[in-house]
C-alpha cells in the first residue's frame, strides 16, 4: 500500500473534540481531522522476526481520545432511523474485520467522503478477527463526526456484545489498555454505541442493504433501540441470515430453513424474489460471508454479497470488493487483491461465526435442542464472469469489475 498522504477535508466549525474522560482522567482537546491524518500516516513498513516486510500501524489512540470519539459519535448515530434513506451515488463497503491497512487502501483508491459525489455506506463487521479493530471503528466514527451525511455505518453481527466478546475485539481493548480495567470500560462504551446503530439502508428507494439477510417480518420500525439481539427476531435476521443456493424453490417448498450457524435462518431464491416484488426492490446488498472474488451474486442477480477484507484473517487469499452505485443507480464492482504485506489476523476459529462459543441465551428452553453444529470451513466460489447488462429502466446494471492493485 502506498502510504502517501490523502487529501483530508477540513473539519467544520465545532468539530474539535473536548472531553474530560473517566478512562484516563485527563482533559482532551483534539482536532478530529488532524487525528485522521495521523492515523492514515501511522501505516508504515516493518519487519517480522524472520525479516519479512509487513505493514504495521503506529498507535495514535489513547483511552481519552477513544472515549471522546464515542461520546461525539453516539448522538449522531442515535438520531438516525433504523432504516436509512441514502441517495446515490454511494460506495457500498462490506466486512472490514479489523483490517485497518486495507480500509486505508480503500479510501486511498476510491477517494475521501465529501457528502456530495463521494458517499460511503458500510455494511457492518468493523471489529473482530483482524489486528486493528480499534483503529477501524475509531477512524470511521471520526469521519461520521466530521461529515455525518458522507458516511453511513450499518450494524453487523460482530457489533453485538456476545460476538465481539469472543472473536477478538474485547481482547484487543483489554490488551491495549490493561491498567485499571480501562480497556474493559471502553469495550462497554462501544457496546452502548453499537446498540443504537441502524440495521438497514435503502439507496434511492430501489436497493436494500443490510449486513446479514432478509426476514419473514419486515416491519423495521418495530425494532426498538437500544437493542443487543439474540432471541429470534427481525433484528437477528438482519444481522445473521444467509442466502442458500441449495434450497429448493418450488411453490410448495419452504422459503426459510434453520441456519447451520445456530441462529437465524437460510432463505431461498424464491423468498428473496418475493420480497423484491412486494417492496419494489431491484437489488439486495449484504455482507456477512467471505467470498473468493470479494462479491457473489444470488437469485438471478437480485442479491449480491460484498466482502471488503482481502485475504481474510491472513488465511483465505480472497479478494476484497466494494460496490459503486452511480447517479442512475447503475452498479459496478471494484475488487482488491490481497496485499502481500498486510498484517495477519489471528486466524478464524471457524469460516463463519456461530453461536457455539458464545455465552448467550439463544432462546431455547432448558432441555431443548442445542445449537446446530458449526458449518465446515469453506470459501464459496464466486459467480463466474461479469453480469449481463439489463435495461436502464430496471436500474440494476453491472459494469465489468475493476481490479485495483
Amino acid at each position: 500500500m502506498d502510504t502517501a498522504k490523502c487529501t483530508f477535508p477540513q473539519p467544520p466549525p465545532g468539530a474539535a473534540l473536548h472531553s474530560t474522560t473517566m478512562a484516563a482522567d485527563v482533559k482532551v482537546e483534539l482536532d478530529a481531522g488532524a487525528l485522521m491524518r495521523r492515523m492514515q500516516e501511522a501505516v508504515y513498513k516493518d519487519k517480522t522476526k524472520d525479516d519479512k516486510e509487513v505493514w504495521a500501524v503506529k498507535n495514535e489512540l489513547t483511552p481519552a481520545i477513544i472515549e471522546e470519539v464515542i461520546r461525539r459519535a453516539t448522538p449522531i448515530i442515535r438520531a438516525e432511523p433504523m432504516r436509512l434513506e441514502v441517495k446515490a451515488p454511494v460506495y457500498c463497503v462490506g466486512d472490514i474485520h479489523g483490517q485497518f491497512t486495507d480500509l486505508m487502501r480503500i479510501f486511498k483508491k476510491t477517494g475521501w467522503p465529501d457528502g456530495e459525489s463521494r458517499r460511503y455506506l458500510f455494511l457492518g463487521d468493523y471489529v473482530d478477527r483482524g489486528p486493528n479493530s480499534l483503529e477501524c471503528i475509531v477512524f470511521l466514527l471520526l469521519v461520521k463526526v466530521i461529515h455525518p451525511s458522507a458516511i453511513y455505518l450499518l450494524r453487523g453481527n460482530h457489533e453485538c456484545s456476545a460476538v465481539n466478546r469472543v472473536y477478538g475485539f474485547y481482547e484487543e481493548c483489554c490488551s491495549r489498555f490493561p491498567e485499571n480495567h480501562v480497556g474493559r470500560g471502553l469495550w462497554d462504551q462501544f457496546q452502548d454505541l453499537f446498540n443504537w446503530m441502524p440495521m438497514t439502508a435503502l439507496i434511492s428507494r430501489r436497493i436494500l442493504c443490510m449486513h446479514g439477510g432478509i426476514s419473514q417480518c419486515c416491519k423495521l420500525n418495530d425494532i426498538e433501540r437500544p437493542v443487543d439481539p439474540f432471541a429470534a427476531c427481525l433484528a437477528v435476521d438482519l444481522l445473521w441470515a444467509d442466502p442458500s443456493p441449495q434450497m429448493a424453490n418450488g411453490p410448495l417448498d419452504p422459503l426459510y430453513e434453520a441456519s447451520a450457524r445456530g441462529i437465524s435462518h437460510h432463505f431461498s431464491k424464491r423468498a428473496l424474489q418475493e420480497l423484491c416484488k412486494k417492496f419494489s426492490i431491484d437489488l439486495v446488498v449484504r455482507g456477512h460471508q467471505v467470498v473468493q472474488d470479494g462479491y457473489e451474486f444470488f437469485a438471478h442477480r437480485h442479491l449480491v454479497t460484498v466482502f471488503s477484507a482481502p485475504n481474510y484473517c491472513g488465511t483465505f487469499n480472497n479478494f476484497g470488493a466494494l460496490l459503486y452505485v452511480d447517479w442512475d443507480c447503475q452498479c459496478s464492482m471494484t475488487t482488491f487483491p490481497p496485499d502481500p504485506l498486510a498484517p495477519k489476523g489471528k486466524g478464524p476459529k471457524a469460516a463463519e461465526t456461530t453461536i457455539d462459543e458464545m455465552d448467550i441465551d439463544d432462546g431455547k428452553e432448558e432441555g431443548g435442542t442445542s445449537a446446530a453444529p458449526t458449518r465446515p470451513e469453506r470459501v464459496k466460489q464466486a459467480s463466474q464472469g461479469p453480469p449481463t447488462p439489463k435495461a436502464k429502466s430496471q436500474r440494476r446494471v453491472y459494469a465489468q469489475p475493476i481490479v485495483v492493485d
